[in-house]
């Protein structure tokens, strides 16, 4: 293998291999994904809400 092949590996992966995140940045992703989650969940329900007025009418 190239080195060059090997450099873009390295940065594909995004992370080392063998690095464990720490707990306050794994509550953080946590914490994110579900604001990401909830807000989701209101786009759905607004869309949905729209979808039956436009059936409604």
């Amino acid at each position: 293998v190239s080195p060059e092949k090997e450099d873009r590996k390295e940065e594909r992966n995004g992370r080392k291999p063998g690095r464990r995140s720490t707990n306050l940045d794994m509550k953080a992703k946590m914490e994110r994904s579900r604001q990401s989650a909830r807000e989701s969940r209101a786009r759905k329900k607004i869309l949905n809400q729209y979808l039956d007025e436009l059936v409604a009418d």
